[in-house]
């Protein structure tokens, strides 16, 4: 299974834009995979997108953020690359709490070239009952009179959620972004993605 959260920089029409050729970027990778390519590496195809980001004539402040995720349901190990996001991926374990994972890296971006890409990937066990979190940052840089929604609060409402399904989990969270906010919806794009085994 591979999921992934792409954040671009901007709004409106060109982060749109951005966005759909990440997805034209990834399927084109995923077409040319032949059999013997597996096991699918997440970094791979972050370095793909890089390259293909790098080749564009976009402007110079335009980035993205990215993280890719594989999971292999039947071994029940899980691959993780993050590309610039500074909110870590979220693993909950029922009975043990949430934490964040140890994986960053560079964003995507055309000022720095492909050459600079620095990622760290991360391989785990992922065992039935746990939950993975991808989330971009407008939930955590949501501001309300000088607060900030942060990241140890989105960790609290990920680890309440811990024997609750992955649709549930969500709404729970957004349900308390809302009070927080007094709206559903961020200033800044919000996009939470939950995988449950």
């Amino acid at each position: 299974l591979l999921v992934y959260l792409v954040d671009v920089s901007g709004h409106g029409l060109d982060g749109a834009l951005l966005s759909l050729f990440v997805r034209e970027w990834v399927l084109g990778y995923l077409d040319r995979q032949g059999p013997e390519d597996r096991p699918l590496e997440p970094e791979a195809l972050v370095r793909h997108v890089a390259d293909q980001f790098a080749r564009e004539s976009l402007p110079e402040e335009y980035f993205l953020c990215l993280q890719v995720l594989v999971a292999d349901l039947s071994r029940g190990v899980v691959r993780l690359a993050n590309a610039g996001s500074h909110v870590r991926p979220l693993l909950g374990c029922p009975g043990k709490g949430a934490r964040y994972l140890d994986c960053v890296g560079t964003p995507v971006a055309g000022f720095l070239g492909p050459g600079a890409l620095d990622l760290q990937a991360l391989r785990l066990a992922f065992r039935p009952g746990e939950r993975l979190l991808l989330s971009t940052d407008g939930l955590v840089e949501e501001r309300v009179e000088g607060r900030f929604y942060g990241a140890e609060r989105l960790r609290r409402r990920f680890e309440e959620g811990a024997f609750l399904s992955a649709a549930d989990s969500l709404e729970g969270i957004l349900r308390d972004f809302e009070t927080f906010a007094g709206r559903r919806r961020g200033r800044d794009d919000v996009t939470l993605l939950c995988l449950k085994r």
